[in-house]
């Protein structure tokens, strides 16, 4: 007992110099490889379960850690979890083909469900969303077939879960009962599969809640997984992922499990450049937050942010 308590103390320094070892590394890699460089400005963290490890802001005018932003694609991981609270983690076949976007629902143009145009300033509905211009076309021939697009999520969210006449308050309001804690998310408009508005801060706390297991989602990651790139194989139909990219799809994100453009993370990139993962083993996560019109954006924060996940998890093992 003498020992231990003796040796106590040099093994509690020996920890906190591999975290400060770790935390320079996630640092280096934020502000200086040429993936994150290129993106700036941005703000970024990565923690585990327990809490924020290292985190900073990138380039001048970066987003502060509150800062709230439309996070675009990144809301599917959200609300993939929310439908998981609500089924207490026993999702039904139709749920999981939704989720995986493999319903036929295949033509959601966003623009106009996002409120965005003058004379779309109004209170718009689920239901109205999804009827909107086509939205609700169904193609029996893209069932059970991947084909990235929100209309999967939006039709489940008005017909399958009965939401049709939620708007985007009632839609956040749902968010806080589902989760039974408060993470700060709101919805800018009620498109389920990119309407939701978070800061960094937000969806790192979220993440945590998975990581410790309080949220469903944490049994799902990557469960099921769906081929997601029509150059590997014929049931994927259609894919954002460049065709090096031979990552899958899961419950509202991505597995990128392709061994050479991937290392087993699960991410959830949005189109405006926002950026959350948790590492294959489910012991860290991360987040790059931004917000970034260009046509690549979502590719670039990926880049960035597996740049700064490698520094952090090789640092680990070193």
């Amino acid at each position: 007992l003498a020992l231990a308590l003796a040796l106590a103390p040099a093994h509690a320094a020996a920890r906190n110099e591999a975290a400060d070892r770790r935390a320079h590394a996630a640092e280096a890699a934020a502000e200086q490889s040429r993936a994150c460089r290129r993106i700036r400005p941005f703000y970024w963290e990565v923690g585990d379960a327990q809490r924020i490890r290292a985190s900073g802001r990138a380039g001048h005018g970066a987003p502060m850690p509150t800062r709230v932003m439309p996070i675009a694609s990144a809301s599917t991981w959200v609300f993939a979890a929310l439908v998981a609270e609500l089924r207490r983690g026993q999702l039904s076949e139709a749920d999981t083909r939704a989720l995986t976007m493999r319903s036929g629902y295949t033509d959601l143009t966003p623009l106009r469900c996002t409120g965005l145009l003058p004379f779309l300033q109004r209170r718009m509905t689920v239901n109205e969303c999804f009827h909107d211009d086509g939205n609700d076309r169904h193609y029996a021939h893209y069932d059970n077939r991947f084909f990235y697009n929100g209309g999967h999520y939006q039709k489940y969210a008005a017909v399958d879960l009965g939401l049709g006449d939620y708007d985007a308050r009632e839609l956040t309001e749902l968010l806080q009962r589902g989760f039974r804690e408060d993470f700060g998310f709101s919805y800018g408009s009620p498109q389920v599969a990119a309407g939701l508005r978070a800061s960094g801060l937000q969806y790192g706390a979220f993440l945590r809640a998975v990581l410790a297991g309080r949220l469903f989602i944490a049994g799902h990651l990557g469960v099921p997984r769906v081929c997601a790139q029509p150059t590997a194989c014929p049931d994927a139909a259609s894919t954002p992922l460049t065709p090096e990219r031979n990552w899958h799809y899961s419950l509202g994100h991505w597995v990128e499990d392709d061994p050479r453009h991937g290392d087993g993370a699960f991410s959830s990139a949005g189109a405006l450049g926002f950026y959350p993962w948790i590492d294959a083993d489910q012991t860290s996560y991360g987040v790059v937050a931004r917000r970034d019109s260009s046509r690549d954006a979502a590719v670039r924060s990926a880049e960035c942010g597996q740049a700064i996940r490698r520094a952090w998890l090789h640092t680990r093992e070193s």
